[in-house]
């Protein structure tokens, strides 16, 4: 499968840009700008990297999937570095959306964007799955969420 830029965008910038939009903390023109690319421009070398994300995954072919994934949870965590919400606070929001709460109100409460949402998941899940106590008192912690 291709590797190679789109249009000047390599796999870790398209991620990069692709974050920095997910995420929604600037305006998109403004995104779009400081990567010197218009709409047009974006949505092209958009449908070509994920052309070849789904190409690559009908051929069985997992690596570029892999890599984007890699390069998409690089730039998430570049724009939350320092920003990572507490415990408590991924705990509560966690606990709100389980008992059915929408998941983007949740997220507006905590004042948490889906960028730090993900990057919160990925590093107290990772720390829930090795460490019993980190996990009991999470656990704890959605039985009470706003005790926190």
């Amino acid at each position: 499968m291709p590797r190679t830029p789109v249009d000047g965008l390599d796999l870790q910038a398209y991620a990069a840009v692709a974050a920095r939009l997910a995420a929604a903390e600037e305006p998109r023109a403004a995104v779009l700008a400081s990567a010197r690319l218009d709409e047009r421009r974006w949505l092209a070398i958009e449908q070509t990297w994920l052309l070849r994300l789904a190409t690559s995954l009908l051929q069985q072919d997992r690596s570029l999937a892999e890599e984007h994934d890699a390069a998409l949870r690089a730039a998430q965590e570049a724009i939350v570095a320092g920003r990572l919400p507490t415990l408590e606070v991924y705990a509560a929001v966690v606990a709100r959306i389980l008992s059915g709460r929408d998941p983007a109100a949740a997220l507006a409460e905590a004042g948490l964007s889906p960028a730090a949402f993900a990057c919160a998941q990925r590093t107290f899940g990772a720390r829930i799955a090795e460490d019993p106590a980190f996990a009991a008192r999470f656990r704890a912690l959605l039985e009470r969420p706003d005790e926190g």
